[in-house]
């Protein structure tokens, strides 16, 4: 099990794999005025701007590890998730599997974040 610190509507400031280490993680990026008891676990309802601990994917922890925490993420049933990706032909508009159209392979090829 994975778990991130986030800012509800905004960006992921530490991830772990305990709350405890996803929060020591995400002490080294907040404001210097906040504490650990700043951060609540997650629980609807939330509102924008709350600082919340939530179990994340793996995917999630792999990807900010990687790149850091200004990535899109959704909340699905109460777990911190990568939004899905599809891809589009530009030329007919079908969703492909792929990053190539099979019946246009010279398109140009549109990705869009689907929740």
């Amino acid at each position: 099990m994975a778990y991130a610190v986030i800012q509800i509507g905004g960006p992921i400031y530490g991830v772990g794999e305990s709350k405890a280490e996803a929060i020591k993680s995400a002490m080294e990026w907040l404001d210097p005025d906040t504490k650990e008891t700043d951060i609540s676990m997650y629980m609807p309802p939330v509102n924008d701007g709350d600082l919340v601990c939530i179990e994340c994917s793996e995917g999630v922890l792999k990807r900010v590890n990687e790149v850091g925490g200004d990535i899109p993420a959704t909340i699905l049933l109460g777990l911190l998730c990568l939004p899905k990706i599809i891809y589009v032909c530009d030329e007919c508009g079908v969703e492909i599997s792929g990053e190539i159209c099979s019946e246009h392979p010279d398109a140009t090829i549109s990705s869009v974040l689907a929740n």
